[in-house]
């Protein structure tokens, strides 16, 4: 009898002992968890780099199976950049020729266009396998019909039209401009110093004056928008240097703050996608 007590007992406290333990590598792993190079990410990871140099960014909705987004590779001092569509059923991504240097796409109706990663070279477009220099500036986007876009030079806003080849000034200052049904987004810092914060502003694609939409001490910028709804990237300054982390928002009610290194954000109905550390992420936000 004193012997069954005896291997009860110590059932027991071998039980007690594996709880406890448990409970200390839970808690442990949650440490480990907010201190690790990738912090804890919204969604699924949808691409990883397959190389070591690789990087990746500005990417965009095709349609709801294909995505476009520019590839890099650094290394000895140089970066080189091209573009590139990831098939999200198949995960294959397919190296779009003659974008060397290539940044910031855009795609409609068979269409693409896009920028540099200078930020300062011409603008590109490919069409039916031609390819094009239209004017200089870069961040290019399409309006909703493909029929026009919407581009940056020389901190000013542009429209470039294909009906008569013209570019008209929309507005005098403004970088990374979004075209999203008849509202242009852009980010700004306010010309006369006051502020030296970039923040999203929106603007009439017919112009007219900008209307102000995110303030306060931190940085936002790269603006994608989608029927009304847009997103972008915040970066908020401690004191040494920026902490960046996409601020997703929806009509100016914020649903979701991604993690720090987290940005690039780009909107497409219910699904938000954003670059990562650890690859591109698609979040279901509805």
């Amino acid at each position: 009898m004193k012997t069954q007590i005896e291997l009860i007992v110590i059932v027991f406290f071998l039980i007690v002992t594996i709880i406890f333990q448990g409970c200390e590598e839970k808690s442990s792993g949650l440490t480990i968890t907010s201190t690790t190079i990738y912090p804890p990410y919204y969604g699924e990871i949808i691409y990883r780099p397959t190389y070591d140099n690789e990087s990746f960014g500005h990417p965009r909705f095709v349609n709801s199976d294909s995505i476009i987004f520019t590839e890099g590779f650094s290394g000895e001092g140089h970066f080189d950049s091209r573009i590139a569509v990831l098939n999200t059923k198949t995960n294959v991504v397919t190296v779009v020729p003659n974008s060397s240097e290539g940044d910031f796409a855009d795609v409609r109706n068979g269409t693409l266009i896009f920028g540099t990663n200078s930020y300062s070279g011409p603008i590109r477009v490919i069409k039916n396998g031609t390819v094009s220099v239209l004017v200089d500036g870069d961040w290019p986007c399409f309006n909703d019909q493909g029929s026009a876009f919407v581009y940056a030079n020389s901190d000013s806003l542009f429209i470039f039209s294909f009906a008569d080849s013209s570019h008209k000034l929309l507005y005098v200052g403004g970088y990374i401009p979004e075209w999203d049904e008849h509202t242009i987004y852009f980010q700004y810092s306010s010309s006369d110093g006051s502020d030296n914060w970039y923040h999203i502003y929106s603007i009439p694609d017919t112009g007219g004056t900008p209307t102000q939409l995110t303030s306060g001490s931190r940085s936002d910028f790269g603006p994608r928008a989608d029927k009304g709804n847009f997103v972008f990237t915040r970066g908020v300054y401690n004191g040494n240097y920026f902490d960046y982390s996409a601020i997703i928002q929806n009509n100016m009610s914020v649903v979701l703050t991604l993690p720090a290194l987290g940005g690039d954000p780009e909107i497409l109905n219910d699904q938000i996608l954003y670059t990562a550390g650890d690859g591109l992420h698609i979040y279901k936000w509805k």
